[in-house]
């Protein structure tokens, strides 16, 4: 696995920023590195910025992510809201497997424009 995270608590939420390659095994551990500063930081919401992970993952790959790696993080009620941004490139594969993540009772919101992510989570804080 390579990728590195740059992790910055931002008032009630926190930032992350992921560079590297995407591949399932990425994905996952970005995951996993994400629910643990959280945990650490004490918050519940996240921004997690993709955009500059490279290559694609298959929609095979996207929908293993969304129904079996991710409800498993999600069980562990650390996590209220997530917000994902993504490149243009990778619109169809974060929006399937945003939807099926909302579907499975996430929250969890996928955008393209990181301004407009921000916009989202730095908004009055929803959860305590």
């Amino acid at each position: 696995m390579s990728y590195n995270l740059e992790i910055e608590k931002k008032g009630h939420f926190l930032f992350v920023s992921a560079f590297g390659i995407r591949t399932h095994e990425t994905l996952i551990a970005i995951a996993e590195k994400v629910v643990g500063a959280c945990i650490k930081h004490s918050v519940v919401e996240t921004l997690v910025d993709i955009s500059n992970l490279e290559g694609r993952l298959s929609i095979s790959d996207s929908y293993l992510i969304a129904t079996k790696n991710f409800p498993k993080l999600h069980r562990l009620g650390v996590l209220k809201r997530v917000v994902l941004v993504d490149s243009e490139k990778n619109v169809e594969r974060i929006q399937f497997f945003g939807r099926i993540a909302q579907g499975l009772g996430m929250n969890i919101h996928v955008f393209m424009n990181i301004d407009e992510a921000l916009e989202l989570i730095s908004s009055e804080e929803v959860y305590q």
